[in-house]
């Protein structure tokens, strides 16, 4: 009697059980899942040196366009154009894309992504957005997903290396500030 014809068998299935470590490699976009502080600060980073790489590079051909024919030519115009539609179309795409993460980063701390809305709030939204930041995330899966695999070392380079520029920008800036007022 094979295991099908017999209905005294429990059936079979793929349980895991609470001791199993299970974790999984969140997706750079999309909305479902979770993903922890590390990435979620990289991920902000490095797509925002993008956009602001992206942007830069809109506008130098309508500068250099601009400047050698001198801002009346009808190419001019048309690269004006162009540059501001690339321009809306980048500032659109970093903006799904930050609302994505900032989601997925409310599910890591068990938190509905409807939370983000608050974003759109001045004040309340830098708060929130310390607080995706700089909160840990739930241990072990939660009702968002399994847990988010450690991040790689190269997050870690990436996050040290951006405390350090940003600890470099404001010693030039004491220093710009001190030079200035000597004088």
């Amino acid at each position: 009697m094979s295991s099908q014809q017999n209905p005294y068998l429990s059936p079979k299935t793929n349980v895991i059980s609470k001791t199993e470590e299970v974790s999984v490699i969140p997706k750079f976009f999309g909305y479902k899942g979770r993903i922890n502080r590390l990435r979620y600060f990289v991920y902000n980073f490095l797509f925002s040196f993008a956009t602001a790489f992206i942007s830069l590079f809109a506008f130098i051909p309508i500068s250099i366009i601009a400047a050698l024919s001198g801002g009346s030519s009808g190419a001019a115009m048309a690269m004006g154009g162009f540059s501001i539609f690339l321009y809306i179309a980048v500032c659109l795409v970093s903006l799904v894309y930050f609302i994505t993460i900032s989601i997925r980063r409310c599910h890591d701390l068990n938190k509905t992504g409807w939370l983000t809305l608050l974003m759109a709030i001045p004040v309340v939204g830098f708060f929130l957005y310390l607080y995706l930041l700089f909160a840990k995330g739930t241990e072990g899966a939660n009702r968002w997903g399994a847990e988010v695999i450690p991040s790689p070392t190269w997050h870690k380079v990436i996050a040290w290396l951006f405390a350090g520029l940003i600890i470099f920008c404001v010693i030039i800036g004491f220093i710009a500030g001190i030079a200035n007022a000597i004088r």
